[in-house]
């Protein structure tokens, strides 16, 4: 069954019945224009930055509807962003919360309802190296389509010196 992950938990722990509605290619470019009188059309200040996007997902519910649903509620609540991960693209995750009220379509013991999660523009990937001895050159390439910032966490486990570690970054 192809489902999600939201906020460590999996959609079939709920036994939700998932289908994407609407996962964007690219989120909105943000607009940013002035209407200038006496000329034709505007001007435009954009500078191609990224609105959040919005991922849409329908899904379904047998059983013991109102017991369920509940249970859904409380664990897709959340004030803040939480990892989103789809079965499909288990490597990515989007930082999103559920961005609309959820109505409960009741049919006997089949319900419906469609999540509306509001994530940050771009999917992320977390990749870890290890090395058991001490490499001269590591080069990471990140397969991303956007550039982005990143973060370098290194851990010492063994006995390097970590003074004599350098980080050079560059654009390629």
């Amino acid at each position: 069954m192809l489902g999600f992950t939201f906020n460590g938990h999996h959609s079939s722990e709920y036994e939700i019945y998932m289908r994407s509605r609407n996962r964007q290619l690219l989120p909105s470019i943000r607009q940013v224009e002035e209407v200038i009188p006496g000329m034709h059309g505007v001007y435009d200040y954009s500078s191609g930055e990224l609105e959040d996007r919005i991922i849409e997902v329908d899904c379904a519910i047998v059983g013991d509807l109102r017991s369920k649903a509940r249970q859904i509620a409380s664990w897709l609540y959340s004030a803040t962003r939480g990892k989103l991960i789809f079965d499909d693209e288990p490597d990515k995750y989007y930082l999103a919360k559920i961005n609309n009220r959820i109505d409960l379509e009741q049919t006997i013991n089949l319900g419906r309802f469609t999540l509306q999660f509001k994530c940050e523009p771009f999917a992320y990937t977390d990749k870890s190296l290890s090395f058991s001895t001490k490499p001269e050159v590591i080069i990471i390439n990140s397969q991303g389509t956007y550039k982005t910032p990143f973060v370098i966490s290194i851990k010492n486990n063994g006995s390097v010196n970590m003074k004599n570690i350098k980080i050079l970054l560059y654009k390629g």
